[in-house]
């Protein structure tokens, strides 16, 4: 059905994207001057007000080109309603979303009185995504880096580095020289480019449409995102394992020393007692 633009109420909170892209609304609003056919945007009314779920970019592009009318699905509901389509309303169709519009939905979501409750599993229903893209997102949104940095490494090292008295140290697998370093880096590269190369040669014998091809290689630059930081992690976690390894041998020494000093001592002081 045609609903009257001007009577569109676009202020309830119901844009989840981050910010509009006036240049595609620009195309928008010359494709409907020209006839080129819409899809019908969404509202939701709730007796009194017409609240905008989905479709920002076309009523504003309708209002530039002079529309004083735009085709509509209108379904009964509050703005809370209006809402809670909008999460999901450009998960499955329209323009792309950004990874800062996925993280605007999320907080949205954790402020909805229906969502807000939701574990990950029925985020990501509603999303149609997985329930791992939503606990990466949220991992996101958290300050707290999700692995201690070197510098903070160093930190804890040097607080756990004081000598252990009359203990010889174990010997400790010292880290590959500087070169060495450079070379191991040199070959991850290469790795990493390869791997970019295969995928780039997969997406080309890929049978789909060019709109497929692009989402696919979003995706598969995501996954090689992600499994470099799962990469890193592991490399860091190995590093503090094998440290904490090595420190608790010292300290496991150091007991040993100490209950043999003390053994020692209780010997002389059972002697000294004997003597008085």
């Amino acid at each position: 059905m045609l609903i009257n633009v001007a009577a569109i109420r676009l202020d309830g909170d119901t844009q989840v994207r981050k910010k509009i892209d006036q240049e595609q609304v620009e195309d928008f609003a010359q494709m409907m001057l020209t006839g080129v056919p819409f899809d019908d945007i969404v509202v939701f009314n709730d007796g009194k007000d017409a609240w905008l779920a989905d479709g920002f970019h076309r009523v504003l592009a309708a209002r530039m080109a002079g529309a004083t009318e735009i085709g509509a699905t209108v379904r009964a509901g509050t703005v809370e309603d209006a809402r809670l389509f909008a999460f999901a309303a450009n998960t499955r169709r329209g323009l792309s979303l950004s990874t800062e519009d996925k993280i605007n939905i999320l907080k949205k979501m954790e402020q909805h009185p229906i969502t807000k409750s939701w574990s990950n599993r029925q985020i990501a229903k509603h999303l149609n995504c997985s329930d791992v893209a939503i606990g990466r997102l949220k991992k996101r949104m958290v300050s707290v880096p999700a692995s201690i940095s070197n510098k903070q490494r160093e930190e804890v090292a040097r607080a756990l580095s004081e000598p252990v008295p009359d203990v010889e140290k174990p010997e400790v697998v010292s880290t590959p020289s500087e070169p060495g370093n450079e070379l191991l880096d040199t070959i991850s590269s290469l790795a990493s480019e390869n791997e970019v190369l295969k995928d780039k040669i997969a997406l080309g014998q890929y049978d789909g449409s060019e709109f497929e091809k692009i989402d696919l290689e979003g995706r598969l630059f995501e996954m090689r995102q992600r499994i470099a930081q799962l990469e890193l992690e592991v490399r860091t976690l190995t590093e503090s394992r094998d440290y904490l390894q090595n420190r608790n041998a010292e300290l496991l020494a150091a007991i040993k020393s100490l209950k043999s000093k003390l053994k020692k001592l209780n010997y002389v002081s059972d002697r000294l007692d004997q003597a008085a």
